[in-house]
């Protein structure tokens, strides 16, 4: 391995460019020395010489400022200033360092500690392999374990961020600064915030309802600061739109239609061009988590290339991101996501990183609603409930047909950040050139989808408690209601069913139950002298400790909209 690596320099697994480049970044600017020592280490660096000087940086950065004279009298004390090329070479790697790439010295960090990862695994791989030829060891399996054992010392540990005390962080006697909206909603009085900037939402919705062409339309009103189904883009700015299930062609038809259905001027669409960054990805393996060795969870090679190629296109306008759209979540996500709560919470950390891309944008997943959403009338999140609770924000699509009209109920399921929007309806519109864009639904369409909606539901709307319906309840509802009826708990399914249930069948009352425990709206006792018991959440959840009773601190607390700023 050369240690007098040069422009041309070629070595198995270094990159002489970014390994120079990030020592110059933190003789440039010393305030890189320490987020770039988070990341990485000297002993990281392919080169000697590199190494040699990125130990003597560090040993500087812990007491004084990083510089070329302090980081040349330090490696004069340490006996290797000509080794390391003397004070000619770090001159030269400060003024090879232009400002504008310093913007990448924390991801040339990552990309130094996964090349030395990998020079690390190859050499294990190297030596297990020469152990098994020779026949040097009487056990090969031995001599596996003893090589996986090593390996798993190269995972990095992951980065624990270190907390300040709260006065420290901010002012305690004075207002915290506003939070910055993506979107504020135009249809109530006081437009309030909807969708803040900087945060992970869910879009959630079935199969054909028309989440992609919804989020394409989103993607052109972001870049032009353009109304949206009755939002006011508050923040304007470049959009990149990530479409799972879509090649080149497919978005281009998507991209088309928004700029019709907007009514966009040729300079207008040339703009909103300018400022959506689009990446086709179908049949492509984009999974952002999978499982790592140690059946936990490890984040996958493409987020961080996909952070670092949005990190490299933002640099071409100053304001950066102001939206991420990733869809759908099925393309994105690992294969457990959806099945296990800790790989949910996993997927939404990892998704989160990329809401720290220049702008802060906002990321919102498209996302499948269950096959039973309809039981509910409104679509929800498919999958367990790490995924609903992981999103600060849901907003669910639900589509439903009356006579001519394609309507589209939008609804907030979740919002941590602000009040719940209200219930807004769209129109698909099917005119030539708009192929299932979305419009506001004007007074009178609005009115006679609402009417036909609770017509056919039998005269009630969806999950509302607020009273008993004359008509016979759907078999979600009746549980529910009955529930309520009875105080919120029963002792059991069986005494449910035989009471206060008949004349549905037994198959679909179980199936009802299990739906109601996937959407964490009742609980089942599994152990103790009450095993078996059913309970109400809504209910249960809102009983008083009585005074007499000792301090109590729960390990969590249920998440209520509107509370979390």
């Amino acid at each position: 391995m050369s240690d007098e690596p040069g422009p041309i320099a070629r070595e198995l697994l270094i990159d002489a460019g970014i390994e120079r480049a990030l020592l110059g970044a933190m003789l440039y600017d010393p305030t890189f020395a320490e987020p770039i020592f988070e990341v990485t280490a000297p002993n990281h660096f392919g080169f000697a010489k590199h190494q040699i000087v990125a130990q003597a940086i560090q040993l500087v950065s812990r007491d004084d400022e990083v510089n070329g004279p302090n980081v040349g009298r330090k490696l004069k004390q340490m006996g290797k200033l000509e080794e390391s090329g003397g004070s000619k070479f770090l001159l030269e790697l400060e003024l090879e360092t232009p400002a504008a790439v310093l913007s990448g010295a924390i991801s040339w960090a990552e990309q130094t500690r996964e090349l030395w990862q990998k020079r690390a695994l190859l050499n294990e791989a190297r030596m297990l392999v020469a152990t098994l030829e020779t026949n040097s060891v009487e056990d090969a399996f031995a001599a596996v374990e003893n090589t996986a054992q090593r390996v798993e010392l190269y995972r990095p540990s992951p980065a624990i961020a270190i907390g300040e005390w709260a006065d420290e962080m901010c002012n305690p006697v004075e207002e915290p600064p506003p939070i910055e909206w993506l979107l504020r909603d135009d249809m109530c009085e006081g437009n309030h915030g909807a969708i803040p900037l900087g945060r992970a939402a869910l879009l959630s919705a079935g199969g054909g309802t028309g989440k992609t062409t919804m989020l394409c339309q989103l993607a052109v009103a972001v870049a032009l600061g353009l109304p949206w189904c009755g939002f006011k883009v508050q923040t304007p700015g470049c959009v990149a739109l990530c479409c799972g299930e879509s090649d080149k062609q497919l978005m281009q038809i998507h991209l088309w239609r928004a700029y019709n259905s907007f009514g966009l001027s040729d300079e207008a669409r040339r703009d909103a061009a300018h400022n959506i960054y689009t990446k086709p990805l179908m049949g492509q393996v984009v999974n952002v988590i999978g499982n790592g060795t140690r059946n936990d969870f490890q984040r996958m090679p493409f987020l961080t290339q996909f952070r670092q190629e949005l990190t490299k296109v933002s640099e071409r306008s100053k304001a950066g991101f102001a939206l991420v759209v990733m869809d759908p979540l099925s393309r994105f996500a690992g294969p457990d996501v959806e099945k296990d709560n800790s790989a949910a919470t996993s997927y939404v950390a990892a998704v989160e990183t990329l809401c720290a891309l220049p702008g802060t944008p906002t990321v919102i997943n498209a996302h499948h609603s269950s096959k039973t959403s309809g039981q509910n009338g409104k679509s929800d999140a498919r999958g367990v409930t790490g995924i609903q609770d992981g999103f600060r924000s849901n907003t669910s699509l639900t589509a439903f047909q009356f006579e001519t009209l394609r309507g589209i109920l939008m609804s907030n399921v979740k919002n941590n950040m602000a009040p719940h929007f209200g219930d807004r309806w769209l129109i698909q519109q099917t005119e030539k050139g708009l192929g299932g864009t979305l419009r506001l639904a004007t007074e009178p369409e609005a009115a006679a989808l609402g009417e036909a909606m609770v017509s056919q539901r039998g005269g009630k709307r969806a999950k509302k408690y607020d009273h008993v319906p004359t008509e016979r309840p759907n078999l979600h509802d009746a549980i529910v209601l009955k529930l309520r009826d009875i105080g919120g708990s029963a002792k059991s399914r069986d005494w449910l069913f035989n009471t206060h249930l008949s004349g549905f069948r037994k198959a679909d009352v179980w199936y009802a139950f299990d739906h109601l425990i996937e959407s964490n709206e009742i609980t089942i006792d599994r152990t103790g002298s009450a095993r078996g018991c059913v309970r109400l959440v809504i209910q249960n959840g809102q009983s008083a400790l009585p005074f007499e009773a000792p301090k109590v601190v729960p390990e969590s607390f249920p998440e209520q909209g509107g509370n979390d700023v």
